[in-house]
């Protein structure tokens, strides 16, 4: 099969073509629907000259943001910030999606809160992971292995325990305990 600005999940191999996308998670809000949750590598991932129309299936504005989606729903959020939680039901890994609610990683603009969880978050050798506030429950202790970074954007947060491991925190914005 030939496709272009196509969102696979990451098993689907048998395809050629520019401009696809692969998920290891749903980019959809729902199974029930197929808007775009806050999450999905399909924002801002179409191609603009495919689009003919000025709304999207649900009567909404279908550019936002200057390119528009994949898919039938334009996300219509108009925040700069989100806000990520840690569930750690996974793993350690910091840069796992799955660890993460809504399931993604963390931006510079996204704010981060960090409770009690199976598993305390580690950002690994070889990282440099990006968030906005960071907040992290005072029985929480984040772990920046030797050779990753954690890089704080923006002012105001909360900090529980940082176990640094030679690791490097760039903080920009403001760290105390919870």
């Amino acid at each position: 099969m030939t496709a272009t600005f196509t969102l696979f999940e990451a098993s689907e191999t048998d395809y050629t073509g520019s401009n696809n996308l692969t998920t290891t998670v749903s980019p959809f809000v729902s199974i029930s629907s197929a808007q775009l949750s806050p999450c999905s590598p399909a924002i801002d991932a179409g191609l603009n000259t495919a689009n003919t129309t000025t709304i999207d299936l649900a009567g909404n504005q279908r550019l936002i943001n200057g390119t528009i989606d994949m898919g039938a729903y334009e996300f219509q959020s108009n925040q700069n910030t989100f806000q990520r939680t840690w569930i750690g039901s996974l793993n350690s890994s910091w840069n796992e999606p799955g660890n993460w609610s809504p399931a993604c990683l963390p931006t510079a603009a996204d704010a981060v809160f960090i409770n009690a969880s199976p598993n305390d978050p580690i950002v690994g050798s070889g990282l440099s992971v990006h968030t906005g506030i960071i907040t992290l429950n005072i029985s929480v202790t984040l772990t920046v292995d030797n050779g990753g970074t954690l890089n704080v954007h923006g002012s105001g947060g909360a900090l529980g325990n940082i176990n640094m491991n030679s690791g490097i925190l760039n903080q920009g914005g403001l760290i105390k305990y919870l």
